[in-house]
């Protein structure tokens, strides 16, 4: 791993949007290829920014192939890809082996060419994808299918950035290192990996990657905190939070602002693994698993794996009734229709919601089984975790109460609870919520246009929120069943509660005819309603204990 980020160092040079600058780095760069030299030292001579000590350390040539591989192919400046395919193809000519990728495109579930281009000629999204790498030396395959909808990838961008690299409570080192905490809760590599890269890159103590034996206790102090956000948020209490917050050792204790922080990290990294899961988001070229060296097979093309298609599907004779779009336009309509007839009174309406909550809330939980995914005992995300997961929020203690949404809002309180610690993100997060909850393009599938899916998200949120213990009591639970086919609440269930079980079938068979930006909205829904349930149950804590 540390010679990985100093790999990524090298080329840093090219994260700048001024043209002579990389032509320069890469006009040295063909030069150094062009030796005949196995080894050679990785400092050019150039300022990289992030103090790279001229140690005279030599790294074998070879590990340096799938950066050029990525660049090649994935960087959003036409110059910098077509000097590493030049490289690549002189090295090639020469007999050297050069890697190729393991997966054609960004997912392993989505066929490359529904997908984004890096060097796509959108304007908007073409300066998204430079302003990517210029912050990270690459464009995430995140970030590239995020690209299906461009004015949330807008949203999703400036909230990282400003989470992981503007000014902030929290060194950046401990940022990153509390993403790789957050996401080895569902055991995301890609995620665990990028993040580990970007700690080394901003200095982090190289000796904490080997696991959290080696961390400051203040930071070891936040494991227990990282079990409950990712898998049973309703159980924080003071117990939890006054370790803390509150601890006998005062150089252990946490600042209301870094904790607050350390939180939306934690929470972002626990959920963005439900995306990267959901969506079957391929490894990054360079990092592990993304590329190799091995010879084609026959069934393969010449940049990598297949994407699984609903071709193969029906040609291994899979069968699928995972619904289809005419039929939840119908019954959107009837759900309108019911809305339009029913005459309560406030009182008795609200008594009734209240128990088409728990009617669901017990469904679920009396309906769907998942199998603990057992994980081999060297699996590197264990270094940072246990085995802990997602437990049934109908399961709980029953002095656990329902968490009543009109009690403690994200718009009326958890939205200026954050704002106060921390100036200006709740406007962040409320962008990036908004945004994916009210994101729409008025069509569902190929055919259907001119459509109100409104009713559809909402039962989407409030059913993911459902699963988080959320009672919203201005919401027909009744529809969250007549709107929600079965496959696709298992499917979103997983995304949301356990994504580390999810496989490509579970992914083609809600909603066979949707199409693939429509999937990527729904996984948006679900990330962003489980992360703003989890927030609600850390912010409501935190707002009384401040009290």
């Amino acid at each position: 791993m540390q010679h990985d980020y100093k790999i990524q160092l090298f080329f840093s040079p090219l994260q700048t949007k001024v043209s002579e600058p990389r032509k320069q780095f890469l006009d040295e760069l063909e030069k150094l290829f062009n030796s005949e030299d196995d080894y050679f030292n990785y400092s050019l001579g150039y300022n990289s920014g992030f103090n790279v000590e001229n140690n005279n350390v030599h790294i074998d040539r070879d590990k340096y192939l799938p950066v050029l591989l990525r660049l090649s192919l994935e960087c959003p400046f036409q110059d910098v890809r077509e000097s590493s395919s030049r490289i690549l193809k002189k090295l090639e000519s020469q007999g050297i082996r050069i890697p190729r990728c393991k997966y054609n495109g960004p997912s392993k579930f989505i066929s490359e060419t529904d997908c984004v281009p890096t060097n796509t000629n959108d304007e908007k999204i073409k300066n998204l994808f430079i302003d990517a790498y210029i912050v990270t030396g690459r464009i995430s395959h995140v970030k590239q299918l995020l690209a299906y909808h461009t004015d949330y990838l807008t949203c999703f961008f400036q909230f990282e950035t400003h989470l992981m690299n503007y000014d902030g409570p929290l060194p950046l080192d401990w940022r990153y290192f509390i993403g790789i905490m957050g996401a080895s809760r569902h055991q995301c590599s890609s995620l665990i990996e990028g993040c580990e890269q970007m700690f080394l890159m901003n200095h982090g103590d190289p000796s904490w990657l080997n696991g959290l034996s080696n961390v400051p206790q203040k930071l070891k102090n936040l494991n227990k905190l990282n079990v409950i956000l990712a898998h049973q948020p309703w159980l924080i209490n003071e117990n939890v939070m006054e370790i803390l917050l509150n601890n006998q050792v005062s150089e252990d204790n946490w600042s209301k602002s870094e904790l607050a922080q350390a939180i939306v990290i934690l929470v972002h990294f626990q959920t963005l693994s439900g995306f990267v899961y959901g969506c079957g988001v391929a490894p990054e070229i360079d990092m592990h698993n993304g590329s190799t060296l091995r010879s084609m097979s026959v069934s393969e093309t010449s940049s990598g794996t297949e994407t699984i298609t609903p071709t193969k599907l029906k040609a291994n004779s899979f069968t699928y009734d995972g619904g289809s779009t005419a039929a939840l336009l119908q019954k959107i309509q009837s759900v309108i229709d019911e809305q339009i007839s029913s005459s309560q009174s406030e009182e008795d309406e609200q008594q009734e919601k209240l128990r088409q909550f728990k009617e669901v809330e017990t469904k679920e939980f009396d309906e769907d089984t998942y199998d603990v995914v057992k994980e081999s005992s060297n699996s590197f995300h264990k270094r940072y975790c246990d085995d802990s997961t997602y437990q049934e929020f109908a399961k709980r203690d029953k002095s656990i109460e329902v968490f009543r949404a009109h009690d403690y809002s994200w718009d009326e309180h958890g939205f200026s609870f954050i704002n106060r610690l921390y100036p200006e993100f709740g406007d962040l997060l409320d962008k990036k919520f908004s945004c994916a909850h009210n994101l729409t393009y008025r069509t569902m599938g190929d055919h259907i246009t001119n459509v109100d899916t409104s009713k559809f998200r909402l039962a989407t949120w409030n059913y993911i929120h459902l699963l988080y213990g959320i009672f919203h009591d201005d919401y027909v639970y009744n529809e969250v069943n007549t709107l929600l086919e079965k496959s696709y609440k298992t499917y979103i269930k997983k995304v949301a509660c356990f994504p580390e079980q999810i496989t490509f079938l579970d992914y083609w068979e809600c909603y066979t005819d949707m199409l693939a930006s429509e999937k990527i909205h729904i996984n948006l829904l679900v990330m962003e309603s489980r992360m703003q349930a989890v927030l609600l149950y850390a912010f409501r804590y935190l707002t009384t204990y401040m009290k």
